[in-house]
């Protein structure tokens, strides 16, 4: 979980989760292999910063939607960090 990646995040990531509640440098998720990183884009920004090459987009489905609210909760509840509270209270998810 973080707010914010500077240039080349997840360069080079294998596997795993990764949560971006920001916004991403260019060439976000270049070699990364394997995994998952769901990234927040409410300013629709991410396309032109992320590598096309390394990655592909999908609709979220329940169970995504729900680990997301979950983790992101507890990142608000663990740091106190406002960035947390206001996407979670954004999606409208329980």
């Amino acid at each position: 979980m973080v707010e914010g990646v500077g240039d080349h995040g997840l360069r080079v990531h294998a596997g795993g989760r990764v949560v971006v509640l920001g916004s991403t440098g260019p060439q976000f998720r270049r070699r990364h292999v394997g995994g998952i990183a769901y990234v927040y884009d409410p300013d629709g920004t991410f396309a032109d910063r992320v590598n096309p090459t390394w990655w592909s987009s999908s609709l979220l489905d329940a169970e995504d939607r729900q680990w997301l609210a979950d983790i992101v909760d507890r990142h608000h509840t663990e740091t106190g960090s406002t960035v947390a509270d206001a996407t979670v209270a954004s999606w409208g998810v329980p």
